[in-house]
C-alpha cells in the first residue's frame, strides 16, 4: 500500500506543477518546460528507487505488455490507480484554492451609486 501512496504523491506534485505553469494564466510562458522538466527530474530522483516513478499509466503499461513478465501484471493496478488518484486530488486542490478564490475575487461588483463617480 505504501507504493500506492508514493505514486499518488508523485503524480500530485507533477500535476500541480503543470497546472501552476502551463494552465495558470499568471505564470510566465518562458518557464513551462524548465519547471515541468525539473519537477519530473526531481520526482524521478526520489521515486525510481521506491516504485519506479511511473506517474503516467502509459509509461508502465507498454513495458509490461512487451516484456512478457507475469509479475509486472500483478502490480499494474498500482501504476494506474496512483496517477489517476493523484491527478484528481491535484485538480480538486487547484480548483478549490485557485479557481474558486479567483471567481470570488472577480464577482465583486461596484454598486450602481458609485459607478458615476469615476
Amino acid at each position: 500500500m505504501s507504493g500506492l501512496a508514493v505514486e499518488i504523491i508523485l503524480t500530485f506534485f507533477l500535476v500541480t506543477v503543470i497546472f501552476m505553469t502551463a494552465v495558470h494564466k499568471k505564470a510566465p510562458k518562458s518557464v513551462y518546460g524548465a519547471a515541468i522538466g525539473g519537477m519530473i527530474f526531481l520526482l524521478h530522483l526520489v521515486g525510481v528507487p521506491l516504485t519506479g516513478a511511473s506517474m503516467n499509466p502509459a509509461r508502465s503499461f507498454s513495458p509490461t505488455l512487451f516484456s512478457g513478465d507475469v509479475g509486472l501484471w500483478e502490480v499494474q493496478w498500482l501504476y494506474w490507480v496512483g496517477p489517476i488518484v493523484g491527478g484528481i486530488i491535484a485538480g480538486v486542490v487547484m480548483n478549490y484554492i485557485y479557481v474558486n478564490k479567483a471567481e470570488k475575487k472577480n464577482n465583486f461588483q461596484i454598486p450602481t451609486i458609485f459607478k458615476n463617480l469615476k
